[in-house]
């Protein structure tokens, strides 16, 4: 009887085979059995053990990795295939590649057959610290809480949360004090952007805001208070 295991997922695939083995010793603690690499393999001994039975119990118990990618081992397995199938004694077969041809014909003879496969990783795009400044100039309570669990989940702390929405606060009222002053030291794009903001909330509300963070940022650090939480609910206070 043949068990096959086989996939890109060499943890879960060889994990199966020792699950197999010790649940088949439970079950027939009499039977011997045996364990075959590139390394502990005879092909005259997997040979006899296709055609014998033990003198004082029905099974054998043999495992066998990483055989079947070897050119010359894997041909022997393909060539007992059939006997070992038929054979009282049980065989579970792992290998992480396997020839589609030599697949192909253990699988048709195969008891049970078992693939594990690495799942495949999907890419995402870097998360982009500065996004998170893009709620506080639309002054969007919802998307800056989103903005600052979404830093957090891509590694960023909160510290360097505070720091970009500080800084955007201190440009969007320094735009909002002097707009020709602030054209002229910051660069365009920083400067469109702190316009926007400055649209959003009044002077007095800006130097609030500033403020409010800055203590909180103090807090944090003398008073104990948990930087997260308070970065939470200042942004759903915006």
């Amino acid at each position: 009887m043949i068990y096959l295991i086989y996939g890109s997922d060499r943890m879960r695939g060889r994990a199966k085979v020792r699950q197999y083995m010790v649940a088949l010793k439970k079950k027939h603690p009499e039977a011997n059995h045996f364990y075959f690499d590139e390394e502990r393999f005879n092909p005259s001994e997997l040979a006899a053990l296709a055609e014998s039975q033990g003198l004082f119990f029905d099974k054998f118990l043999v495992a066998l990795e990483g055989l079947l990618v070897h050119q010359e081992y894997g041909v022997v397995i393909e060539e007992l295939a059939f006997k070992l199938a038929k054979s009282p004694n049980l065989f579970v077969i792992w290998d992480e590649v396997i020839p589609k041809a030599r697949l192909d014909k253990l699988k048709k003879v195969a008891e049970k057959v078992e693939t594990f496969e690495l799942k495949k990783q999907v890419s995402k795009p870097a998360f982009n610290i500065f996004s998170v400044t893009d709620s506080i100039v639309a002054r969007d309570r919802r998307a800056a809480w989103l903005a600052l669990t979404q830093a957090l989940r891509a590694g960023v702390s909160a510290e360097e949360v505070f720091w970009k929405w500080w800084w955007q606060f201190k440009i969007i009222t320094q735009t909002a004090t002097d707009s020709a002053g602030a054209r002229q030291v910051l660069k365009p794009f920083v400067y469109n952007k702190a316009l926007a903001g400055a649209r959003k909330y009044s002077l007095a509300e800006l130097k609030t805001h500033l403020i409010s963070l800055t203590n909180l940022f103090h807090q944090s650090r003398f008073s104990g208070t948990e930087l997260l939480y308070e970065l939470e609910y200042f942004a759903l206070t915006l």
